[in-house]
């Protein structure tokens, strides 16, 4: 049976101390995105530090209640991990998180946060995310017209093309 830890303390921020070697970026945009998170819906997820305060998962939510100068986060302590453990459970934490999304779920739900009158960007997608999944694209403004005066005519004029406005990707229609 899974150890469930129900040991969440408040810390001092200032007392965790970020590892060194952490191999996962967290960009200002990124960091912006958690500490929005954190306001609008409160520290829902405690840091794992070590016996000595070191983190071991959360180094973004630290630097977001950092720039939202809090003084104490919730805090779990694993002392019973071995330094190898610890560092396996840093990893894992941020790669068995990534998987793609299912975009009708996806838009479906932004779309009725929208409909109730709620933030959606509150949900850490950008405008741009966001208007990607729930507006229908307008497919002729994204077909490629053929602006060449040379006269030549190439092979591939009768094709028309879609062009992704998320990723750029072409697509024959």
């Amino acid at each position: 049976m899974t150890e469930l830890h129900k040991d969440v303390k408040e810390i001092d921020v200032d007392s965790l101390i970020p590892y060194p070697n952490n191999p996962k970026k967290h960009p200002e945009q990124q960091i912006d995105k958690i500490a929005g998170s954190i306001q609008e819906f409160g520290f829902t997820q405690p840091v794992v530090v070590d016996k000595n305060s070191q983190i071991i998962i959360g180094h973004g939510r630290v630097k977001a209640a950092k720039k939202l100068d809090m003084d104490k986060i919730p805090v779990i302590e694993r002392s019973d991990l071995t330094k190898a453990e610890v560092k396996a459970l840093r990893l894992a934490d941020n790669r068995v998180a990534e998987s793609d999304w299912e975009a009708e779920s996806l838009a479906v739900e932004l779309e009725e946060i929208d409909e109730v009158g709620g933030d959606l960007e509150a949900t850490g997608f950008d405008e741009i995310e966001i208007n990607g999944f729930i507006e229908e694209p307008d497919i002729d403004s994204f077909v490629e017209e053929d602006n060449s005066d040379d006269g030549v005519e190439e092979s591939n004029s009768d094709e028309n093309y879609v062009v992704c406005p998320n990723c750029g990707e072409e697509f024959e229609l």
